[in-house]
């Protein structure tokens, strides 16, 4: 199902019947599965044409269009998705004097904006589904795939139900696993807003832990607990609660140490020249208390 904002979307949600998993790792509970109305389930704006990859059912065929309002030499597409790199996507000209461009996603929500000759970076006029971009502008949003239909004022902790779609646990991210300084893991897992009552991280020969909730930001809310080095190479998964109901997380993740670090610098940056205005000097309003 795909919608174009901003028509609200409307798919019902509902946890699929579930696998029950025997022995003692994983976790002898049920498994929490997202449904195949939700997977192909998308919100996107007229400006964004989307396809489900018939090949890949996790990725997405997008096709961005853009029309400047003034005349313009270039415009390009960027987005968390290229690193915000200015010139990784380029957009083509077309005979109505639109810029477009295809490129593949994976799904989840992705945030964009055009950039305009090199240095304007404009959000998308047709896409009212946006977010801060933390300098006084907004980055658009496009919804792929079970993200979609998301909607916290539906969830409610204690109803004993749980939202497959919400949960996620994506390791190569460092918001969900990083080294600390004294070498111990965090690890962080990702849930409805509001939906559940509490997670556990259960790990192979170490049994289950309650993590502690760490963030809110309205849409999603982040447990996260810290792990002992001594946890190295063993499997684990979560176990998400509400009420007496209880689901697993339906991947199993082998807690290892990073190959070639967390943290890598976009190729666009690397070449940057970066300035730090560091003010030492502040006008003395008073000399009262000086």
């Amino acid at each position: 199902m795909i919608m174009n904002c901003p028509i609200m979307l409307l798919t019902a949600l509902s946890i699929a019947t579930p696998d029950i998993v025997s022995g003692d790792f994983p976790p002898d509970v049920r498994v929490a599965r997202v449904s195949e109305e939700q997977s192909n389930t998308a919100v996107a704006p007229p400006s964004v044409r989307v396809t489900r990859s018939k090949s890949d059912p996790n990725r997405w065929s997008c096709e961005f269009t853009y029309r400047p309002d003034r005349p313009a030499d270039s415009v390009h597409l960027a987005g968390d998705f290229n690193g915000w790199n200015p010139n990784a996507n380029p957009m083509t000209l077309t005979g109505d004097g639109r810029y477009r461009t295809t490129v593949k996603l994976d799904e989840g929500t992705r945030y964009y904006k055009f950039v305009v000759d090199g240095d304007s970076w404009r959000p998308d006029p047709l896409n009212p589904d946006s977010v801060h971009d933390g300098h006084g502008g907004a980055n658009s949003t496009l919804r792929l795939g079970p993200e979609a239909g998301l909607d916290p004022e539906r969830s409610k902790a204690g109803d004993d139900a749980i939202e497959p779609a919400a949960l996620e646990h994506e390791p190569a991210r460092p918001i969900y696993r990083q080294i600390l300084p004294d070498g111990r893991y965090l690890l962080r897992y990702r849930t409805l807003g509001g939906d559940c009552t509490g997670v556990r991280l259960s790990i192979e020969h170490f049994g289950n832990e309650p993590m502690q909730l760490a963030n809110s930001d309205g849409l999603f809310d982040f447990w996260e607990i810290a792990v002992d080095q001594e946890a190295d190479d063993h499997r684990y998964t979560f176990i998400v609660e509400d009420g007496e109901f209880k689901v697993r997380d339906e991947s199993i993740y082998t807690l290892e140490q990073p190959q070639d670090g967390v943290h890598r610098t976009p190729d666009w940056a690397k070449d940057a020249i970066w300035y730090q205005i560091m003010i030492d000097r502040f006008r003395n309003g008073t000399t009262e208390n000086d």
